[in-house]
């Protein structure tokens, strides 16, 4: 197998010079070389001294696009998931896994728990959790109807039973729903004036509704979830949200001013102020 690493890397070098540094390519190179896609339908190729160039040709013409590899083969990792993703749900990332670790830490020994995912995309977080929490009723949400089959495609992969309802969260008519005891939401939070810091993959091939919210508020996202929280979250139950690190303090406002208690922020691996968990103790 190092033969074939050295081989594919050698040529995605001689390849995608103009685009990525050689530390971006060795990232790349593995990234295909473990995907469940190379194992089964490339690696043969290899193994059959098929010409490298006629194998990955296709590969690199859309990664000189800047076309993130996650949609390229259609595969992306999450926690120990192996998702289907495409251009209708975002590319999960690791910061989302700290937030999943935050809520299985928190509830290990609850059998019993009700759980919203809004925006759930590709569906890694509800998947992820229903498989260490099956008993727990788990309903993943989103305003895509794309977005949802590609959830639902992943659910059924990793035959976990949970609901999918194609909801906007922000107009919808919240009195004909349950009771839950956790909110997660990943929410769409970046400002529009933000995109310049942003990189020309996220921007031109990730789904902008799942990034930028529509009209003027970024932070319109955390004051539904405050409000709906109020209405349905139960006696004691969670909000875990991801957040923009730049506005981590007017979003621990929003929960604060809505009558939550036991706010934190939490950093994530990189130091950077990306998650908050709160408490509903009594109505608001």
């Amino acid at each position: 197998m190092n033969d074939v690493k050295q081989k594919v890397c050698q040529f995605l070098k001689l390849e995608l010079a103009v685009r990525y540094n050689d530390s971006e390519i060795e990232e790349l190179t593995n990234y295909i070389l473990k995907s469940d896609v190379f194992k089964s339908k490339y690696l043969v190729y290899l193994i059959n001294d098929r010409p490298i160039q006629t194998i990955f040709s296709p590969i690199v013409s859309e990664m000189l696009k800047g076309i993130p590899i996650q949609y390229i083969l259609h595969e992306a990792y999450f926690m120990d998931l192996v998702l289907y993703v495409d251009e209708s749900v975002l590319i999960p990332r690791p910061e989302t896994e700290e937030l999943v670790y935050w809520i299985q830490s928190d509830h290990k020994y609850k059998t019993k728990m009700n759980l919203w995912d809004v925006g759930t995309g590709s569906g890694c977080i509800a998947i992820h959790l229903k498989k260490c929490f099956p008993e727990w009723s788990i309903t993943g949400l989103d305003i895509d109807f794309d977005a949802l089959n590609v959830a639902k495609g992943n659910a059924n992969k990793y035959e976990t039973q949970i609901e999918f309802l194609e909801l906007d969260f922000l107009n919808f008519d919240a009195t004909e729903y349950p009771e839950i005891n956790i909110l997660v939401s990943n929410p769409p939070y970046i400002g529009q004036h933000e995109k310049h810091w942003m990189s020309t993959g996220t921007l031109s091939f990730e789904p902008s509704k799942a990034l930028f919210p529509i009209g003027d508020d970024h932070l319109v996202f955390y004051k539904h979830l405050a409000d709906y929280g109020q209405k349905k979250l139960s006696q004691f139950g969670y909000i875990y949200c991801e957040l923009n690190e730049f506005y981590s303090d007017q979003i621990y406002e929003i929960f604060k001013q809505s009558g939550y208690q036991d706010i934190e922020v939490k950093m994530d691996l990189q130091g950077k102020a990306r998650m908050l968990r709160c408490r509903k103790v009594r109505s608001h």
